[in-house]
């Protein structure tokens, strides 16, 4: 493996495809997509890691949570943390269960007190922040497919959903897989490369950079029109 540029190894090799060059070319000078990607690829051909499926799928999940943040697409403001903010309101939720006498261990009933009262406030401050701080998984992800979208016209709502949908399959393939579901090799290399064509379809448009074949091509059309 050889490098044309700080941090961002180009694969090489008899077993490199044309379609991986591709798309390590298109995330361009952002190293850490090319490191998860080719990092997925690697561990992915290591016949010897019995853990390989796995771990290549938890890169790519990598690939898919970061990739829409390289493309000015909003991420989570400051360094709160969800999985640090839902422990602090579960560490009030059990205070209150403990002491508020609105709950007898069986149903919550009467009017709220104190205890019940400063768990209320603490979830409605969590989940402002929440709402605030974290867009969510699938505006990231549709901002990402408008931001990379080369048309000068914004696409169909239908046509972006089905887009999204997409997405959301490949995410939840990988993600299923990092956590030890159940796949094959053919499964996961299956689902992989057809990632691998719609990121380059949605980051590399196909044009016609030939003009003569463009020619060509609208002439055949007027004379099958006009016979």
């Amino acid at each position: 493996m050889t490098s044309d540029r700080v941090g961002a190894p180009v694969p090489t090799g008899a077993g490199v495809t044309g379609r991986q060059l591709a798309l390590v070319e298109a995330f361009g000078d952002r190293p850490d997509l090319t490191r998860y990607y080719l990092g997925a690829r690697r561990v992915l051909q290591d016949e010897t890691n019995p853990d390989r499926l796995a771990q290549a799928a938890h890169s790519v999940r990598e690939l898919l949570e970061k990739l829409p943040n390289y493309f000015d697409v909003p991420a989570e403001k400051g360094d709160r943390s969800l999985k640090a903010e839902a422990k602090n309101l579960a560490v009030v939720w059990d205070r209150t269960v403990k002491n508020s006498r609105c709950y007898d261990s069986e149903r919550w009933s009467g009017e709220i007190d104190g205890s019940l009262h400063k768990f209320l406030r603490k979830a409605m401050e969590f989940f402002k922040w929440l709402g605030d701080e974290r867009p969510a998984r699938v505006d990231q992800a549709r901002e990402f497919l408008r931001a990379t979208d080369a048309s000068p016209y914004r696409m169909p709502v239908a046509i972006e959903r089905l887009r999204l949908a997409e997405w959301d399959e490949y995410r939840n393939f990988f993600v299923g897989i990092a956590h030890h579901g159940t796949a094959t090799f053919d499964d996961v290399e299956q689902w992989l490369a057809s990632l691998e064509d719609f990121l380059l379809r949605q980051l590399v448009p196909r044009t016609f950079e030939d003009r003569d074949e463009i020619r060509r091509i609208v002439a055949e059309a007027e004379r099958d029109a006009h016979p």
